[in-house]
């Protein structure tokens, strides 16, 4: 049987692997199962009509051609169906479904991803076109479900699933986690077509200006308990670790294979276990694999040790969520952080060399205007310690999350596609929710102003530090734009 894997279309084009369904892929075919990757987010479905084209925030917006997306599953013609899907593309992965059906009836489809983890029951409630939905980490899971349906037996045995029979719901016991990554064979990075996403980071410049990367996953669960993640309801509290030789093998294979010399650690956050970041360094440093590397990290777990280390092994780009600049407000998300120790974090990699940046959100729900304006002032205020750049995002109380469970009863609207419409480049924006005292409008002008003064205190800063490389570095920067614009096609 033919097992077809999908990522459904989005109308937002802003393309970054999903290394889900890749591990899911090599995993199905390294059991000797048939099973291929249609990825069409990095595929144009859309019209091709470029007049509908629009260009916000470095993503490309258009319509989806949903007959164009019919023909060609058509043409593949599978017996098994999954999609993998997160809440702002899981109306889309329902529209997916219905096509799925419209030709075939008879092919089970099979929806995961942290949407229908979060929301399982509700999901199959929501969206009938769904027969069965996979909870958490689905390797070995569809494995399962895919030998199962082959050999024509009852799904009803395999733990970690929701299915349809009779006309109920029923649910079997929740599934524990993988134990030991290094068993996963890698991910499946030929099924999905990779220059497709080098394309786009060279024509949007993402990553400032990197014109190939690698996005990696060395580890997998996060230990803290922050109340708007939504990551932990698939991969758990329990931070399971690939070893380092495993990480370096991989490292090795991509870049032979793929001429890839920049890599985006996507773990929640890399630096947890310091006594394995160094290790992995070491390694980095031995191997001469001459790498640059991004990842994300919370300031709470950095010294000068761990930052001069990994500048030396080739981490380049470093991601902090700092969330906001209230002390009261980082408590109540249980960031388990604190200001003190973000301006050190942003100080010590500046130091060091490492592009630095972080992470902010408007409208946590025990924000008030006070607390927002202490946001966008701590944000510039680190920009004399290094920090280069800062996104501002409005809060979203995701499904699953403990963030969700505290408002869910005051949210604007249940419509996914539009829970999403919170970023102030968009002409339609409005958020989600609003913290009592503050409007819609009022949280996307304040993000929209936050945006506006890190811009002008950066780039003043700059100018009165008399910072000849910066000014340089931001004309090239325009110089290779408007290249890649007239002869990237």
């Amino acid at each position: 049987m033919k097992t077809l894997l999908i990522l459904p279309p989005e109308e937002n084009r802003r393309l970054i692997p999903r290394l889900g369904i890749m591990y899911i892929s090599s995993f199905l075919k390294s059991n000797g199962l048939d099973v291929s990757i249609l990825d069409c987010k990095a595929l144009d479905f859309s019209f091709r009509d470029k007049n509908s084209y629009k260009i916000i925030n470095n993503s490309i917006w258009c319509p989806i051609d949903w007959s164009r997306l019919e023909r060609e599953i058509s043409k593949i013609k599978p017996d098994i169906v999954g999609i993998s899907a997160m809440t702002n593309d899981i109306n889309n992965a329902h529209e997916v479904a219905k096509i799925v059906k419209r030709l075939n009836k008879k092919i089970p489809v099979i929806i995961g991803g942290v949407h229908a983890t979060c929301m399982p029951k509700e999901t199959l409630e929501e969206f009938p076109y769904f027969d069965i939905l996979v909870r958490g980490e689905g390797e070995e899971i569809m494995a399962e479900i895919v030998e199962t349906l082959e050999r024509g037996r009852q799904i009803k045995d395999i733990n970690g699933i929701l299915f349809r029979s009779n006309g109920q719901i029923l649910q079997t016991p929740v599934r524990s986690e993988l134990k030991e990554l290094d068993k996963l064979p890698f991910p499946d990075y030929d099924g999905v077509p990779l220059e497709i996403y080098t394309q786009f980071i060279k024509k949007t410049n993402y990553l400032d200006n990197i014109d190939a990367t690698g996005f990696y996953l060395s580890s997998r669960g996060c230990p803290y308990h922050c109340t708007f993640c939504a990551s932990i309801k698939v991969h758990g509290h329990k931070l399971r670790e690939r070893s380092v030789g495993n990480v370096i093998q991989e490292l090795k294979q991509y870049t032979k294979k793929y001429g890839t010399k920049m890599f985006w650690f996507w773990d929640d956050t890399l630096t947890v276990n310091k006594k394995r970041v160094l290790s992995l360094c070491e390694e980095l440093i031995k191997e001469k694999l001459d790498l640059t590397i991004s990842c994300y990290a919370r300031v709470n777990t950095i010294d000068e040790e761990l930052i001069r280390r990994m500048k030396q092994a080739g981490f380049r780009y470093i991601y902090y969520g700092i969330e906001t600049g209230s002390e009261k407000v980082l408590k109540d998300i249980r960031k388990d952080i604190t200001l003190s120790q973000a301006r050190e974090a942003v100080k010590l990699s500046s130091k060091y060399g490492l592009y630095t940046t972080a992470g902010f959100m408007i409208g946590h729900p025990t924000d008030t205007k006070e607390s927002i304006e202490q946001t966008i002032k701590f944000a510039n205020d680190l920009i004399p310690l290094g920090l280069r750049l800062a996104a501002f995002w409005v809060a979203i109380p995701l499904p699953g999350t403990e963030m969700f469970e505290q408002v869910k009863n005051r949210l604007r609207t249940f419509n996914w596609p539009e829970y999403f419409y919170q970023d102030c480049n968009m002409p339609q924006a409005k958020p989600v929710f609003a913290p009592e005292g503050i409007g819609y409008t009022e949280l996307i002008e304040y993000q929209r102003r936050a945006y506006r003064e890190f811009r002008y205190e950066f780039v003043k800063n700059k100018i009165l530090s008399f910072d000849i490389l910066y000014i340089l570095g931001v004309l090239g920067r325009r110089i290779k734009r408007v290249w890649n614009n007239l002869f990237i096609s």
